[in-house]
């Protein structure tokens, strides 16, 4: 069918006959064409479902390790603590690149590398952001949402609450 555009100017046939060859010859070719696009948005949401999915198995091992591990996800190595969760994503990207010719290795290597990077990415900044905030005599967000969800508002527990103290009244 490709060779179609190079026959139909130089057939014998009217104008009006080539033309409409060529409006047909259009219409099949762009059917083709959303054909194409629809296997390409196929496959790219396969490859979010599959990349979301390692994340998630990635994210679920993490969080377990980090609750089960006497020291959670940082390792304390010659005094100092390393974060194993960037230290894994770090080994799982270098090793996606030195299996790069696996394929399917690779791909899931490289994505469970980013999940484990950005869960430490995560860990560490907030760690250094929470720390300074306390440094500075402030509150951070999470320590407050922390507080509010046990009901330590700030209150000495030393004081009467009124509200309590009407209700026993009743």
């Amino acid at each position: 069918m490709d060779s179609l555009p190079a026959v139909v100017p130089t057939a014998a046939l009217t104008s009006s006959e080539k033309s409409s060859i060529r409006r047909i010859y259009d219409r099949i070719k762009a059917g083709g064409a959303s054909l194409e696009k629809a296997k390409l948005h196929t496959a790219a949401g396969a490859q979010a479902l599959r990349q979301g999915g390692e994340s998630l198995v990635i994210g679920a091992l993490l969080g377990a390790a980090d609750a089960e591990l006497p020291t959670g996800l940082d390792a304390h190595i010659r005094g100092k603590a390393v974060p194993l969760d960037a230290a894994m994503g770090l080994g799982a990207m270098i090793a996606s690149t030195a299996w790069a010719q696996e394929g399917e290795i690779s791909t899931t290597l490289r994505n469970a590398g980013g999940a484990m990077l950005a869960v430490g990415g995560y860990r560490k900044v907030h760690q250094f952001m929470a720390e300074r905030k306390r440094a500075q005599g402030q509150v951070p967000g999470s320590d407050a949402s922390k507080a509010a969800v046990h009901g330590d508002f700030g209150a000495d527990s030393s004081e009467i609450d009124p509200i309590l103290e009407a209700a026993k009244a009743l």
